[in-house]
């Protein structure tokens, strides 16, 4: 085995030990950044890059909803040219090639990936509505998509293939992917046959359960090249809150101004981005470690 195949092994175990040593919530350590367009309605932030830039979605006063970019304060609005009214934006890489979907004329969501100014349609063969919503910088997406027979799964494009991703859960109603980090590790949500979402890192053999203490619901995003994973949890009362798992730690990210906060994003550096609900608004914010 030579040297690199070694790192690479190493740092894998090293990613699954983290899981595997999950333990109780810690508190904040955390600076929180509201980012916000003037005139809209709503705003999520779903993913920021190592060069700080975020992307995400936001809906106007006119009910239309648009894709965004925003680097050093500037937004450039992203819409797929084939939308209808309906662009979001999902995720990003360090290359700066974006990854989401939008509604089509058809009334269809279609994947799409954003790269040097050019969208480009993707979808696992006969899928009737898709999402993409995490890409690295091999430029390897995962997403989720439904068949023909409406059953939901998640997908693996390398840029050729398509790999269908289920969860190896018996009872499993659904599996969407969402995060992809360089060494092919994948974050996946899927239900149980009684409502309830759970999440599991797929490291392309098997599929480790991950569970934020002390949440009825746990939805896992992104993943960073450490394996720090980002995640929306809920609570016996209903709230929604974020966690980072790192370490072998889960510590909140609850934005101290909002009532619930959802996390969507995390990159190398701890840089974390989502939105939080103040006044029933929804909010993007980006959280920086202190």
């Amino acid at each position: 085995m030579n040297f690199c195949r070694r790192c690479f092994y190493l740092l894998l175990l090293l990613m699954l030990a983290n899981l595997a040593m999950a333990s109780a919530v810690r508190k904040p350590l955390y600076k929180f950044t509201t980012i916000d367009i003037t005139g809209s309605q709503r705003l999520d932030a779903f993913s920021i890059n190592d060069l700080g830039v975020v992307v995400g979605t936001y809906l106007d006063q006119d009910g239309i909803r648009h894709g965004y970019k925003l680097f050093n304060g500037k937004f450039d609005i992203i819409d797929d040219p084939n939308a209808s009214g309906w662009t979001v934006c999902i995720g990003i890489n360090q290359l700066g090639t974006i990854v989401g979907w939008y509604i089509n004329a058809d009334g269809t969501g279609q994947a799409f990936v954003y790269q040097n100014g050019k969208f480009t349609d993707i979808a696992p063969e006969g899928a009737t509505f898709s999402m993409a919503t995490g890409i690295n910088d091999w430029g390897r997406i995962v997403g989720t998509y439904y068949d023909s027979a409406g059953l939901q799964h998640g997908f693996l494009f390398d840029g050729n293939h398509y790999t269908t991703l289920d969860v190896d859960q018996a009872g499993a109603t659904y599996t969407a992917a969402w995060g992809i980090n360089d060494w092919g590790l994948i974050t996946v949500q899927w239900g149980d046959p009684d409502g309830y979402d759970h999440s599991s890192l797929f490291d392309g053999k098997k599929y480790t359960e991950f569970h934020v203490p002390n949440s009825i619901y746990t939805d896992a995003a992104a993943i960073n090249n450490w394996g720090e994973v980002i995640f929306t949890w809920y609570d016996a009362d209903g709230y929604a809150h974020a966690a980072l798992l790192s370490g072998g730690k889960y510590t909140t990210l609850d934005d101290p101004d909002g009532t619930d906060t959802l996390g969507y994003g995390v990159n190398d550096l701890g840089t974390a981005a989502g939105a939080y609900y103040k006044n029933d608004r929804p909010y993007g914010f980006s959280a920086v470690p202190k």
